[in-house]
């Protein structure tokens, strides 16, 4: 079978895929998110951005509480004896998260 798939009522759009074992998995360009950008990301020259979890997670705590909006995890807190040592907070669009920023 080949690896390209025809997709849509008029199968006048065709989709970029991969076969593997019968079923086909369709392939995805990352680009930057900006409207209409082009820009590949996840490439040698432009790699995807990694953050270690010691870059969001305090190295002291004894608690941790969690703030959620329906499904959604919003807000963590880490506490020492009570006091907030650090704060996450997760922002989504829908149900994909977006951001996660330490304060």
């Amino acid at each position: 079978m080949a690896d390209n798939v025809s997709v849509g009522p008029t199968t006048s759009l065709t989709v970029a895929t991969d076969e593997v074992g019968s079923v086909q998995y369709q392939k995805v360009k990352l680009v930057n998110a900006a409207a209409d950008s082009e820009e590949e990301i996840g490439t040698s020259a432009k790699p995807l951005p990694i953050i270690s979890m010691s870059q969001l997670v305090p190295k002291l705590y004894d608690n941790i509480f969690l703030t959620y909006i329906g499904d959604n995890l919003t807000t963590v807190l880490y506490k020492v004896a009570g006091d907030t040592v650090a704060t996450l907070t997760l922002t989504y669009s829908g149900v994909v998260l977006e951001t996660i920023t330490r304060s």
